[in-house]
């Protein structure tokens, strides 16, 4: 469990490698900004999952990062009631499988749902694919800011 804390002006806030059944949840992420150059898997994440599975994300201010959430190698994962807002790219995936996005607020309310681009094999031809917050939040949560 990942609870209640304030990461404030770091390169990569919250990253698990090779971890499963784990809960992030009422984090307050602020400021992971860097160059979108960099690579994925260096800088400026707010929560980066490296082949990790069943994790949950949920109840999270995630602003001002270059990438607020970034699945790679990732299955089975639940990113849920998060508020986005001010991220270069709210949310990326690579290589990844069977995530699922719900309610979500993305930056602005949304009626339609919100596509999160990213890959899903590497080995496949066209590896461009999306995958769907279908509930998208019409408006933020209520998630201590930072001042």
């Amino acid at each position: 469990l990942i609870s209640n804390n304030t990461l404030l002006n770091t390169s990569e806030a919250i990253s698990l490698k090779s971890s499963y059944n784990n809960t992030i949840t009422f984090n307050n992420i602020n400021n992971t900004l860097t160059s979108l150059k960099t690579s994925y898997s260096s800088r400026g994440m707010g929560i980066h999952f490296i082949s990790s599975y069943e994790n949950i994300i949920s109840n999270n201010l995630i602003r001002y990062c270059t990438f607020g959430v970034f699945l790679e190698e990732a299955y089975n994962n639940v990113v849920s009631k998060n508020t986005f807002e001010n991220n270069r790219v709210h949310a990326r995936f690579s290589s990844s499988d069977a995530n699922k996005w719900n309610q979500n607020y993305w930056g602005r309310p949304r009626i339609l749902p919100k596509p999160i681009f990213g890959s899903k094999h590497m080995d496949l031809p066209w590896p461009g694919f999306f995958e769907f917050d279908w509930h998208p939040a019409l408006k933020p949560y209520t998630i201590p800011r930072l001042k």
